[in-house]
């Protein structure tokens, strides 16, 4: 993917990832609730036991988010993240102790707490620099504009919070980007089949984003030789992971379709009685909640200010493509719409997260609103792709420092709302009332910080951990090198 990127765009993407996935990674409280609780229960089960039964772990899921089978109990989460999880908190067995003692809400005492979540730091870091790719290598925007889009997406969105936690939400949404970028890259149907099977595996609801990207799929090569062999493909890579969850299914809950979601305890989560329970909420409740606000959640636009110069880019981008609008924005309109029915956006969660993995298709018009904002001008080449000339976005002729002043308003907003919410959140739990009346104290600012940012002292872990894998990959890198080499002379 990073052939298509410059040398100097390479070097950025980089060091995005090596930011946003250190501040991620500071911002870890552990486990911090039932919901990752019950991930990290399966991940335990797993490493410790080899099994997908948590009885023993039940405490991580503070005896609620589990699934029933007789006498048997199971996550009742999606397992695709514990199944990714469970190898890296394996391998920190090898790997360093932390700098200084994790916090957490459960398994305080184990010091490999913190490596169980460097999964969904990984996840959405990559996400972010996926949404990079687009905006830079794709849809060939500015440089800035690029990079100060996946900033706002990566701090000034619920991802920062969902980077941090061992739910499910950074590992779909790499997923989802995932998808997009190969759907926009025409690569083989076998591997986007593969990434579209196992979004199921992170998040069941997937299956409609599935279904979304199947249509686009098959439209796309609806005119190309071969059309069914790419198809065949696309459902052999779909059905490996199709598989491998109805074995799941069936040997721990005794059918194929007997999700984990719906062996629970229904006296107490009745929502989970079925499908139909679960998204029950009238759409025009459920929609400006997701939107602004109400019945106690926080919605997107709300909660990220910055989100609104998507509205200011969409015609930026349905001018550049009505195909890839279709893909970005229909799609997310699409999920936006699904979640809103959903009986649990609120106020268990207080934030619409269910949106969290598709964030970064809205983002896309993010990026051209920014692209306005900044004061580039593009123009729809016929060949594809946005060249600087042409028609401004959106055709305003607002000055450009109010512009200006609008793009760093709505993102200092996003981060103010972001940090706070971290800041006020299970794991964080920022106590307001140990906070002087002063606006500046510097005891009120260290206290704020260290509440959103726990585990700061441990980033040079993480920094190591990198400067190894880099290391590694150069190593790689001049091998193949050499290899090339050798092969000419001969």
């Amino acid at each position: 993917m990073m052939s298509n990127l410059t040398p100097k765009d390479r070097r950025i993407a980089f060091a995005l990832f090596v930011i946003i996935s250190s501040v991620y990674f500071a911002t870890i409280a552990g486990i911090t609730s039932s919901n990752d609780g019950s991930h990290y229960a399966l991940v335990r089960a797993l490493v410790d036991k080899r099994s997908f039964e948590i009885s023993g772990y039940l405490a991580f899921t503070e005896n609620q988010d589990y699934a029933l089978n007789g006498d048997l109990r199971f996550s009742d989460r999606p397992l695709g993240t514990a199944l990714l999880a469970a190898p890296v908190y394996a391998v920190s067995a090898f790997l360093p102790p932390p700098l200084a003692p994790p916090r957490s809400k459960h398994d305080a005492d184990n010091p490999r707490v913190i490596y169980a979540v460097l999964l969904p730091v990984i996840s959405a870091s990559a996400t972010a620099v996926l949404l990079f790719w687009i905006l830079r290598a794709h849809f060939a925007l500015s440089l800035s504009t690029s990079a100060l889009t996946t900033l706002a997406f990566a701090f000034g969105t619920m991802t920062w919070k969902y980077g941090s936690l061992l739910y499910s939400h950074a590992t779909s949404g790499l997923a989802v980007m995932g998808a997009i970028v190969l759907l926009l890259r025409q690569k083989p149907g076998f591997w986007l089949g593969m990434i579209l099977g196992a979004s199921v595996l992170m998040e069941y609801t997937n299956v409609v984003f599935v279904a979304l990207i199947g249509l686009v799929y098959v439209w796309q090569v609806s005119n190309l030789s071969h059309k069914w062999q790419r198809i065949g493909w696309l459902i052999l890579g779909g059905l490996l992971p199709a598989a491998f969850l109805i074995w799941y299914n069936t040997v721990n809950f005794g059918g194929p379709l007997e999700l984990s979601t719906f062996n629970v305890d229904t006296s107490r989560w009745p929502q989970n009685t079925s499908f139909f329970h679960d998204f029950a909420t009238p759409i025009w409740v459920g929609l400006p909640a997701m939107l602004f606000y109400g019945s106690d959640n926080q919605g997107l636009f709300w909660l990220a200010p910055i989100s609104l110069l998507g509205l200011v880019g969409l015609r930026g981008l349905w001018k550049h493509s009505t195909r890839e609008f279709t893909l970005s924005v229909g799609i997310f309109v699409i999920m936006l719409c699904f979640f809103s029915t959903s009986t649990t956006f609120n106020p268990y969660t207080n934030d619409g997260r269910y949106l969290t993995p598709f964030l970064g298709l809205w983002f896309v018009a993010v990026g051209f609103g920014v692209e306005w904002v900044v004061g580039v001008n593009l123009r729809v080449d016929p060949t594809g792709g946005a060249r600087i000339g042409g028609a401004r976005i959106g055709g305003a002729h607002i000055g450009a420092p109010l512009r200006w002043a609008i793009l760093y308003g709505l993102l200092f907003l996003s981060l103010r709302n972001q940090f706070m919410h971290i800041a006020l959140s299970w794991g964080h739990d920022l106590n307001l009332a140990t906070l002087r009346a002063w606006a500046a104290a510097p005891e009120n600012i260290l206290t704020a910080w260290s509440a959103v940012l726990p585990n700061a002292l441990n980033v040079p872990l993480w920094w190591g951990l990198m400067a190894v894998g880099w290391l590694a990959w150069r190593l790689r890198q001049g091998r193949g090198r050499a290899a090339e080499l050798e092969s000419l002379r001969h």
